[in-house]
């Protein structure tokens, strides 16, 4: 009996031991994936911080030329392009989504001068869910 009580004791040992190593082992793991993770968020972070600015200045590159595309005469009169915060007319936002059409952005024509009220035209975005493809 006393035999078997020692080699039950140090079976017990043996499994608290194993119990803690598996503890170790699955916390240094832990800690790697929470480095790598931590690494590669930081490198996105960084990557977004330097792209972000060229983006943007290539997606408004973009939306001048799509304006003069639809008013050239802007590029004679030195025109530039810029959101305006525009309402439509309920009328006229009714009848456009009869026929299936949304008005979305809305650019003003004006000059670089800020002293100057009315622009001298409208370019407007919009969609339609009708047609093929949709939106």
């Amino acid at each position: 009996m006393e035999m078997k009580a020692s080699e039950k004791k140090a079976s017990e040992m043996r499994a608290s031991e194993k119990k803690s190593s598996e503890k170790v082992v699955m916390l240094k793991e832990a800690a790697i994936l929470f480095v790598i993770t931590l690494f590669a968020g930081l490198l996105l972070g960084v990557v977004y911080e330097v792209t972000k600015e060229p983006i943007l200045k290539e997606q408004e590159r973009k939306v001048q030329q799509a304006c003069l595309a639809v008013f050239p005469e802007a590029a004679d009169a030195g025109l530039s392009f810029a959101v305006q915060d525009v309402a439509p007319s309920e009328a006229l936002v009714t009848a456009l989504e009869e026929k299936g059409v949304c008005i979305g952005t809305v650019f003003a024509a004006s000059t670089a001068q800020s002293g100057e009220d009315a622009p001298y035209g409208y370019v407007i975005e919009s969609t339609t869910k009708r047609g093929y493809g949709g939106n």
